[in-house]
Order: structure tokens, then sequence, then C-alpha cells
């Protein structure tokens, strides 16, 4: 079940995106490379915050997108690895249990029926990265309008 986190940029600064056609030529590529440029920092503090597993699936899941083709202007950061949202929320207390036998190997041991995993304790690093960034990007947006 994907879940998102939204910028919440000031209104000012996302109505500039949003309605960016009413800009001379010069303005709106200012604000398409002040988007640009915002989204980028966002994306690389993300991958920095991102805990390093084994595998380092969550950091390479880490995309980024631009959209300053339209009437409008805007970035995405998103992680496409599966668990990234077990990541950044957490999750309440797991139940395991062996799903072809009828037993399963822990720490060594056979252990039959289902074992409390406990819940797993939330580790953000896209929010922090966006709450980072935000006043940046609003900053460099406001003064191309200015």
């Amino acid at each position: 079940m994907p879940r998102f986190i939204y910028a919440n940029i000031e209104e000012g600064v996302f109505k500039a995106t949003a309605q960016i056609e009413k800009y001379d030529i010069a303005t709106q590529g200012k604000i398409k490379a002040a988007i640009k440029n915002g989204t980028t920092a966002v994306f690389e503090q993300a991958i920095r915050n991102a805990p390093m597993s084994a595998t380092g699936n969550l950091k390479k899941g880490i995309k980024m997108e631009t959209n300053t083709n339209y009437s409008y202007a805007s970035g995405v950061v998103k992680s496409t690895a599966p668990h990234s949202h077990l990541v950044e929320f957490g999750s309440r207390k797991r139940l395991v249990y062996p799903v072809r036998r009828k037993a399963m190997l822990i720490n060594g041991r056979f252990v039959r029926g289902y074992i409390n995993n406990g819940a797993m304790p939330k580790k953000p690093f896209l929010r922090p990265a966006m709450d980072k960034e935000r006043p940046g990007i609003e900053e460099s947006i406001k003064k191309v309008l200015q």
C-alpha cells in the first residue's frame, strides 16, 4: 500500500509553480531550474539519510522525476523499494510463522508455531530530506519571482 509524503510548500510558491504559464519565458526557465535543483537536493539528501542494508535496495530504489514540460512545474522524489514504507513509517507488532513446514529455524534453533517478532521502529529518510531542503527551494523560487 503506497503512502505519500507531500512537501506542503508555501501557498505563494505553490501558485507560482502551478500557474507557471502566466510568467515570461525567462522567469519560467528560472522557476523550472529552481525546482529541478531543489528536487535534486532532496534526492541526494534522501539517499544520504536512507539506512544501508545488506543488499542496498533501499538506496538503489530512490528515484527522482521533474515535470517541467507542462503548464505546471513539479518535482517528485520516491522510493520504489517494496519495503520503503516500512522503513519510513515503521510497523506494528508482527507474527512470523512457518509457511510450508511445521517449524522454522531461528538463531540456530527450530521453533514451532507463531513467533511475535516485535514492532519495527521507524527510520524516516524521505520526510527529513524534504524538511531540510524545503526552505531552500522556497527561497530560490521567491528570489526568481522578485
